[in-house]
């Protein structure tokens, strides 16, 4: 599960496995043997990795499930909406905040 999440993360952000390692300061057939499942990262590589795809710890291990701050799960709209904000610009980010600010003030007379 790890090792076909990370290969799908890199594809997705279009970066290629010396990139990876790289990023990573390993070899990269240390990034390709975390690929093929052969070994894990570390701890600190986990960390660069989810911060890298702008995803969490959890996603990359396999657990999608996202929850609230007083841990109830989220909503699977409400998670897609989430990952729908990854390749927003700030601008574009500001302007959605807005809206929904927006439509918070509607609800509320």
């Amino acid at each position: 599960m790890l090792g076909k999440n990370l290969k799908d993360l890199r594809i997705k952000k279009g970066v290629t496995q010396d990139d990876m390692a790289e990023l990573l300061n390993i070899k990269r057939q240390t990034y390709s043997a975390y690929e093929r499942g052969v070994s894990l990262p570390d701890v600190t590589s986990l960390l660069k990795m989810a911060e890298f795809f702008c995803v969490s710890v959890d996603e990359i291990l396999g657990n999608k499930q996202e929850t609230t701050p007083s841990g109830q799960s989220l909503p699977q709209k409400t998670r897609d909406l989430i990952a729908s904000y990854a390749d927003l610009s700030e601008e574009e980010l500001d302007k959605v905040i807005e809206y929904v600010d927006f439509l918070k003030t509607k609800r509320n007379p």
